[in-house]
């Protein structure tokens, strides 16, 4: 009951004031304010203007060729509960596998990497390799020796409008939907109940395509928030047990 409860200190108050109904002013938005600090799952529909704006200060662009973007993804499992903070370089925003050397270079500030598998569609449907997990990003940076977590935006290219529009499949990045989190694995939404009374897994999302989008400001002096664009693809019953290959 209490994110109801519309009081300033309970959840309600801070998601109308921080979240759904943002003041005109971005200034809650900055690392130098004292924003509540709480979960969320959309950002306002006034986030592109606010990264955009001659105001913005987030980011001070520091990063130099070949510097590392400090990502940490809090994970949190499907009935919501925190399961800790990781280093997203260490292989927690793909399915491919790998280690920490081979995860480093994907957040590699200035370069450009491309990094793609081929995955059994047996091994995604039953293996415990896979969990289903959600995460929101956070970009780090320190400042007079304080480390400031900023959030990353996620954009779903799946996303679909009550209209019926895939704005994330466009280039217009004011038209897109930002979000908070994703997943690599959904083995949950695919479950359904048979006449016979039993769950069954008819199906599964997972992630096909994930890009970090980094974009200087116009006068090159802050760098935006990190966006994470993520794509997926779905496997159904009717896939498993033929030799199916996925990338």
């Amino acid at each position: 009951m209490q994110f109801y409860y519309n009081l300033n200190g309970y959840a309600y108050y801070f998601y109308d004031t921080y979240i759904w109904n943002p003041p005109v002013s971005p200034s809650f938005w900055t690392i130098s304010s004292n924003r509540t600090s709480i979960p969320f799952l959309a950002y306002p529909s006034t986030y592109f203007q606010d990264i955009i704006s001659s105001t913005y200060n987030w980011i001070p662009a520091t990063y130099n060729q070949n510097d590392l973007l400090r990502i940490k993804l809090a994970k949190y499992s499907p009935t919501g509960n925190f399961l800790g903070l990781f280093d997203a370089f260490d292989t927690y925003m793909q399915l491919c596998g790998g280690g920490y050397t081979d995860g480093q270079a994907a957040f590699t500030f200035g370069t450009q990497f491309k990094k793609a598998c081929n995955i059994r569609a047996d091994a995604l449907w039953n293996s415990t390799l896979y969990e289903t997990a959600f995460f929101d990003p956070y970009v780090v940076l320190t400042r007079n020796g304080t480390d400031y977590f900023i959030p990353c935006p996620v954009v779903i290219l799946n996303y679909q409008s009550t209209t019926g529009s895939n704005p994330n499949r466009n280039s217009d990045e004011s038209a897109w939907s930002y979000n908070r989190r994703f997943f690599l694995l959904d083995r949950i939404s695919g479950v359904t109940t048979t006449t016979s009374g039993t769950n069954e897994l008819i199906n599964i999302n997972y992630a096909t395509t994930i890009k970090i989008l980094t974009t200087l400001t116009s006068g090159a002096s802050y760098i935006q928030p990190p966006v994470i664009i993520v794509g997926y693809s779905e496997l159904a019953l009717t896939d498993i047990g033929k030799g199916t290959i996925v990338q």
